[in-house]
């Protein structure tokens, strides 16, 4: 439940600023649209709405882009490397999409002590953005420790 698609409205509703609630609100309002349309196709084998957003929160969280062309959007998932959390100055892994083998890559950016913690960067992505879609928020002064 740390995604904001899965709170309470009331938590949507204290977002400092009307923006962040807006985009919480419309990105809860079009999984509302999928979910209703899955229903109308799926019938009574359909999943109640707090399955089908707990699997999507778990979809949105963990998810990546495997797009090889700026500005396109190619949403995927990748085991394992879902599990290296963000770092927004210094992570010590890129992740990216290699089109020539069809497959997301992960390369170490500097030799990684045993014990470390490996990280990527999610992507040039502001508090608003990681908050809605990966339930988190940067906070520099984790750089400074």
């Amino acid at each position: 439940e740390s995604l904001p698609l899965m709170w309470a409205q009331r938590h949507v509703l204290s977002l400092c600023g009307p923006v962040l609630a807006e985009r919480a609100a419309a990105q809860r309002a079009d999984l509302r649209r999928r979910h209703a349309a899955l229903c109308r196709v799926a019938g009574a084998a359909s999943p109640s709405w707090s399955d089908f957003s707990w699997a999507a929160a778990c979809v949105m969280s963990r998810s990546g882009d495997a797009s090889d062309e700026p500005g396109d959007e190619a949403p995927a998932l990748f085991p394992v490397g879902d599990l290296m959390n963000h770092h927004a100055t210094y992570p010590n892994v890129l992740g990216r999409y290699e089109k020539s083998a069809s497959a997301f890559t992960f390369t170490a950016l500097r030799d990684v002590p045993a014990g470390e913690e490996l990280t990527v960067m999610y992507g040039g992505l502001d508090d608003a953005t990681l908050l809605l879609h990966y339930g988190m928020v940067w906070r520099a002064e984790e750089e400074e420790e």
